[in-house]
């Protein structure tokens, strides 16, 4: 990861408004101006460790400009920065914390894109917006700060909970790196909702393998590319089904639908709970 540095302020064009009028390829601004990108003032690299949590940040030479020191719920104990290093240097900052967190310094809290989190207590300040869908303990951050994360303020379901309900449906243990969700737990309110669907059942659990899903401890999706988008895609598609005021019936039909479509896109249809279960996956081993 690494951040560029301008010495002033970036310029930006006006959008003009196209409420009542057409849209003109001839008179959009960003289409008829052409302008030399202006060089950076510097270029930071950040050094994470296996969460994504940055310990150090240097520059294009390779000089430390800010590191830090971590209690275990993310409170950081000693920052150094640049000034500490070099005397009459500017001061370099860093806000970002645990992933999906931005310090704020007049709080002391870390801003978690739904909620607030402390670290000095390593609980949200907040109920989880998802409500008991993401645990019996609604200002929990994640069981074990050292092998998960909770990038977005919303629990996740233990791992545990997810091989245990995939053993129950399928009639063995599964066999693949880990158990992931087809419908995302980040929208399960709007699921439920929309079409009755709980995404916890687990007929929409996947057991992927490593080529498709490849993560450190803890850390749900993201890290390969069949999960990048997902959770974007279905936040799109349930805009659209939203749309369409249908009944529960049948928007879970075409939910479901989609499901299938988007893992056989991804080639991941064979890992699905109802797949192995069908091919008596159990009684061959």
């Amino acid at each position: 990861m690494a951040q560029a540095v301008y010495a002033e302020e970036i310029e930006l064009h006006q959008t003009p408004d196209w409420a009542d009028k057409p849209y003109s390829l001839q008179r959009d601004p960003l289409w008829r101006v052409t302008k030399t990108a202006k060089d950076f003032k510097d270029f930071w690299f950040y050094h994470c460790d296996h969460l994504g949590t940055p310990q150090e940040m240097t520059d294009h030479t390779g000089v430390v400009i800010w590191k830090a020191q971590y209690k275990a719920w993310g409170e950081c104990k000693v920052e150094q920065a640049k000034s500490d290093f070099f005397e009459n240097s500017e001061i370099i900052s860093n806000n970002i914390r645990f992933q999906g967190q931005y310090f704020d310094g007049e709080t002391g809290l870390h801003y978690n894109r739904y909620c607030y989190y402390s670290p000095y207590v390593g609980r949200f300040i907040s109920k989880d917006p998802i409500g008991l869908l993401g645990g019996s303990n609604i200002y929990a951050y994640a069981p074990n700060p050292v092998g998960w994360v909770d990038q977005l303020g919303l629990a996740k379901t233990p791992t545990r909970t997810l091989q245990k309900n995939w053993k129950n449906y399928v009639g063995c243990k599964h066999t693949n790196l880990d158990i992931h969700h087809g419908f995302p737990e980040e929208y399960a309110e709007r699921f439920k909702n929309i079409a009755g669907i709980d995404v916890n059942n687990p007929q929409y659990y996947y057991n992927l393998p490593k080529e498709k899903h490849t993560k450190s401890p803890g850390i749900h999706t993201n890290s390969s590319r069949t999960g990048q988008n997902w959770n974007k895609t279905w936040g799109g598609i349930l805009n659209q089904v939203e749309a369409m005021n249908l009944s529960q019936a049948e928007s879970k039909e075409i939910l479901e639908q989609r499901l299938r479509a988007l893992a056989r896109k991804e080639r991941i249809g064979k890992h699905n709970a109802t797949a192995v279960k069908g091919a008596n996956f159990c009684q061959l081993q």
